[in-house]
């Protein structure tokens, strides 16, 4: 059964009209490897699940603005790592931006 790996997160394959996607891979290329690095670890963080499993996990679009995650080089992006619908807490030493760690606060502050 498919579900969102999000801590407290209801949807499932139930839920019509929700999509699931993949943690970011790690990228092999020297130019790309940090960076990728950096966005799974953001991820990590801001499903709540320290110990989830990045290459089974699922995240459904409810917790991206717009619906679907950003592509690696699109950093600015508030879907660059999910930040809709997230533990009202984010795991230390998250690899997250100021800019992107505001808009978790304020979105987790309206559910």
């Amino acid at each position: 059964m498919v579900n969102c790996c999000v801590q407290a997160c209801p949807s499932n394959a139930d839920n019509t009209g929700v999509s699931y996607f993949r943690f970011p891979v790690v990228r092999s290329d020297r130019e790309h490897r940090d960076l990728s690095q950096n966005r799974r670890r953001a991820w990590v963080g801001a499903v709540g699940r320290p110990d989830v499993n990045v290459e089974y996990a699922l995240v459904c679009s409810r917790h991206f603005v717009s619906g679907r995650p950003a592509k690696l080089e699109e950093r600015e992006s508030v879907d660059w790592i999910p930040t809709r619908f997230l533990p009202l807490s984010i795991a230390p030493n998250t690899a997250v931006t100021t800019k992107t760690a505001e808009i978790i606060r304020t979105d987790s502050s309206k559910i």
